[in-house]
C-alpha cells in the first residue's frame, strides 16, 4: 500500500458509509431496528458494530486502550446519534491517512485482540482490515434493506472511483516542508491539476497557480501561461512567501524563480534528474537535472533539505529535491 491508496480507501469508506446511512435513514418508521435473521439482529446494531471496530482500531493506531470488552455494545444508540459519531470517526481516518508518511504505512503496530491474544499488523494492513470489515458488514445491511424491500445503494469501489473526483496526492517532499510557509501567498508553478495549490489553500494560505493548460482550482488565483518558448514571465515584479515546483524543469526560469522569493520565502523544488531515463519519461537530458544542479542554481539560499537519487514511490524514478530559504533583505 502507498500513501495515495490510503487516502483513497479512507475517503471511499466515508462515502460508502454515507450512502448506506442515508438509505437506512430513509426507511419507514421502525424498519431500521426491526429484528431480522442477521448476526446483529437489525440494521442499526450492525452499523454500530462497524463503528465499534473502527474505534478499536483507531485506538490501536494511536497506541492507547480502547475500553471495549466486546466487538459490539449490548445496545445501540439511535440512528441519528450513531451517524453523527460515524462521521467523526470517518473524518479521523481521512485526516490520519492525509498525515501518513510512506515509512509509517509499513510500521508494525502491536495490540491485543478483544477476544484475547496478541496481534501485530502494519498501519497499512490495519487500514485494509478496517475498510474490508466495514464493507463486509455493510453487505449485511444491504441484504436487510432488500428484505424491507428496498433497493440497497451501490457502494462499490469502482463506482466511487468513477463518480467522485480524485485529487492526486501531494508530494511527500512538499508536505514535509510546507509547514515552513506560515503566512502569505504561495506560487505553485506548473501546477497541473493543483494538488499542491489545494494543500496550501487548506492551510489558509493564498495561492497563485500557473500552468499552460486551463485548470479549475477553487480558491486560487489561476494564471494560464506558457512558461517556455521565450514567452514573458507572467508575474513581473511579484514576490511570494513560498514557491513550489514539482515535476517540471525549464532552466531559463530558474533565475525568475529565485527573484520571486520574498526575504524569508521558502523554495520547495522537486523534479527528475539524470538517470531517470532508465525508468521511462522524462528521458531527455533537457528536462533532467544534473547531480547537484539545484544546489548550484540556488546557492544563495539557506538550504533546509536536499536529496537526490533513486526513489521507489510514487513510482521508481531518479529524483532531486531541495528546500531552501531566501535569507536576503528586500
Amino acid at each position: 500500500m502507498n500513501r495515495r491508496d490510503a487516502r483513497v480507501l479512507t475517503r471511499y469508506n466515508a462515502w460508502a458509509n454515507k450512502l448506506i446511512f442515508d438509505a437506512v435513514a430513509g426507511l419507514p418508521a421502525g424498519e431500521a431496528v426491526k429484528p431480522r435473521p442477521s448476526i446483529f439482529k437489525n440494521m442499526v446494531h450492525t452499523l454500530n458494530h462497524n463503528y465499534v471496530i473502527d474505534r478499536i482500531f483507531q485506538a490501536h493506531l494511536e497506541g492507547r486502550e480502547h475500553g471495549y470488552t466486546m466487538r459490539n455494545t449490548p445496545e445501540h444508540p439511535p440512528l441519528e446519534e450513531l451517524w453523527r459519531a460515524q462521521q467523526v470517526i470517518d473524518a479521523w481516518y481521512i485526516a490520519w491517512s492525509d498525515a501518513l508518511s510512506a515509512a509509517a504505512i509499513d510500521e508494525k503496530v502491536r495490540f491485543g485482540y478483544v477476544g484475547g491474544g496478541e496481534g501485530s499488523m502494519t498501519r497499512g494492513e490495519i487500514l485494509l482490515h478496517v475498510v474490508n470489515h466495514t464493507t463486509y458488514h455493510r453487505g449485511f445491511v444491504g441484504d436487510m434493506l432488500y428484505q424491507v424491500p428496498v433497493r440497497a445503494p451501490t457502494t462499490d469501489l469502482t463506482v466511487y472511483l468513477r463518480d467522485v473526483p480524485q485529487f492526486p496526492v501531494p508530494s511527500a517532499w512538499v508536505e514535509r516542508w510546507a509547514p515552513l510557509i506560515t503566512h502569505g501567498t504561495v506560487l505553485d508553478l506548473a501546477c497541473g491539476s493543483g494538488r499542491h495549490s489545494k494543500l496550501f489553500l487548506e492551510k489558509g494560505l493564498q495561492v497563485v497557480a500557473v500552468d499552460r493548460e486551463p485548470q479549475q482550482i477553487p480558491g486560487a488565483r489561476f494564471i494560464r501561461a506558457d512558461l517556455e518558448g521565450g514567452n514573458p514571465w507572467p508575474l513581473p515584479g511579484e514576490q511570494f512567501e513560498g514557491v513550489v515546483v514539482t515535476n517540471y524543469l525549464h532552466r531559463a526560469l530558474l533565475p525568475r524563480i529565485l527573484e520571486s522569493l520574498r526575504p524569508g520565502g521558502v523554495l520547495i523544488y522537486e523534479t527528475f534528474m539524470l538517470g531517470n531515463e532508465r525508468f521511462g519519461r522524462p528521458s531527455n537530458p533537457e528536462f533532467l537535472l544534473r547531480p547537484g544542479e539545484l544546489l548550484e542554481s540556488f546557492n544563495g539560499l539557506s538550504v533546509k533539505g536536499f536529496e537526490e537519487g533513486e526513489v521507489l514511490e510514487p513510482k521508481p524514478a531518479m529524483i532531486q529535491r531541495l528546500c531552501a530559504v531566501q535569507t536576503g533583505k528586500g
